[in-house]
């Protein structure tokens, strides 16, 4: 057996980004009707973790830095961000919604929508926001 130094492979092209949509293309008619349905349930299934990952990497936010500001530990996060919808908690879309400044919308397997327009800011036990929300003209 002889071995050569060429590669056996195509090299990546680095002007087209692949993308899950393109993967799918190319596998879609490889798999079973049956298979096909199963994988469109488990992605809807999956809406609200794509969408908090999605708000967490748009914000620049890493996994670990997400963890520190939901003082928990960086498995965690990667735990919620692949969690089926009825296992995330509409805290945990407040905290992500709150960390990153961004709004949350998904859509649900029914075809109604999930919409948070803006984050809240949490407010003290005497109905204001916390000294350290507050400019210094109103302190």
């Amino acid at each position: 057996m002889e071995i050569t130094s060429e590669k056996e492979y195509a090299a990546p092209d680095p002007s087209r980004s692949v993308t899950s949509r393109d993967v799918w293309e190319d596998v879609k008619d490889c798999l079973s009707p049956e298979i096909v349905e199963e994988a469109r349930k488990l992605a809807a299934g999956m809406t609200f973790s794509r969408m908090l990952t999605a708000m967490r990497v748009k914000s620049g936010i890493s996994q670990r830095m997400m963890a520190a500001a939901l003082d928990c530990s960086q498995p965690r996060v990667c735990a919620i961000e692949s969690t089926p919808n009825e296992r995330i908690s509409m805290t945990t879309i407040l905290k992500y919604c709150e960390v990153t400044g961004l709004p949350f919308k998904a859509e649900l397997e029914n075809g109604r929508t999930v919409s948070i327009s803006r984050p809240r800011r949490k407010k003290g036990k005497n109905g204001k926001a916390p000294e350290s929300t507050r400019s210094a003209a109103t302190a």
